[in-house]
């Protein structure tokens, strides 16, 4: 695998699982300085990969990316739509403004879990 952000053919070293680049040594350390990228969650490629350049971790989150904006997880829920969203999409697109209150998504989990399952009549569990 290639480096995402180098011209030349640079071997990647690391993966953001934020917004899914695939990173030189270099550009990893570039990466993680950078306010734009700030709590991005760079992971190592090495002997431990399952084969797809992804790290094998246990504390890593599971990742959608935005169907618009298919380089950036979907890592906030809009309570009021009711959906995940995108921090583009919270600052730019839909979900932007006083009228949706957007959260980390980590953060309502536990709260949308159990009106899911109070809404399908169940009890959690």
């Amino acid at each position: 695998s290639l480096c995402s952000e180098c011209v030349a053919d640079t071997p990647a070293k690391s993966r953001c699982m934020n917004c899914d680049f695939l990173l030189c040594s270099e550009h990893a350390n570039d990466h993680a300085r950078k306010r734009a990228y700030a709590g991005h969650q760079v992971i190592a490629m090495d002997a431990s990969n399952d084969g797809t350049g992804h790290a094998v971790a246990e504390d890593v989150e599971l990742r959608i990316n935005c169907p618009l904006h298919s380089r950036i997880a979907m890592d906030r829920f809009c309570l009021p739509c009711r959906e995940l969203v995108c921090g583009k999409c919270r600052s730019t697109g839909a979900h932007r403004g006083d009228e949706h209150d957007v959260w980390p998504s980590l953060d309502v989990a536990d709260d949308v879990l159990a009106d899911v399952v109070k809404s399908l009549g169940g009890a959690p569990t």
